[in-house]
């Protein structure tokens, strides 16, 4: 053999073992899948059968009950009597939701006692018996009686009354 036909072989013997080995660089798939034959599936039922089913579920959401929670609410009157005790008391200007606080025991009763005491105060203001005013926009309403209104003041006058939106 010559030099040259022996390298020929050996670089023939060289690719064949760089060349990609089954089951060490590359694997096979497997077997292949089998085709399958897709059945729609046939239902029997009578008419019974259906009726019978539809008043299963009929009777289940028939039986289920829905209890919601109920929600606690400072009505007007307890708003109107904690007022009347707050006419009694101050003379001088109070801020209405430092008078509220102690009404306030839970973080849910908030927007309540809010809404139903600002709607007690618009009433007294109304009668006659407390002022109110607020300096700005969305700014703290504040309270007195209306008898410890000086003379030549707006006795009862409400100006930017955006303290409900705050609810």
């Amino acid at each position: 053999m010559s030099v040259s036909r022996l390298e020929a072989i050996r670089e023939a013997a060289q690719r064949l073992a760089d060349r990609y080995r089954l089951g060490r660089d590359v694997f096979p798939r497997g077997r292949p899948e089998p085709v399958t034959d897709r059945v729609a599936p046939r239902w029997e039922a009578t008419l019974y059968d259906l009726l019978s089913a539809y008043a299963r579920q009929r009777q289940k959401q028939f039986n289920a009950r829905v209890e919601l929670p109920q929600r606690q609410v400072w009505s007007l009157v307890e708003a109107r009597e904690a007022l009347e005790r707050l006419v009694g008391q101050v003379s001088d200007w109070i801020v209405l939701d430092s008078y509220l606080a102690s009404y306030i025991s839970q973080p849910a009763m908030r927007a309540t006692v809010r809404a139903s005491t600002l709607s007690a105060t618009l009433e007294m203001v109304r009668e006659g018996r407390l002022a109110i005013r607020q300096d700005r926009p969305f700014a703290p309403l504040w309270v007195r009686t209306a008898s410890a209104t000086p003379v030549g003041a707006e006795a009862g006058a409400i100006r930017d009354c955006a303290w409900a939106s705050s609810l």
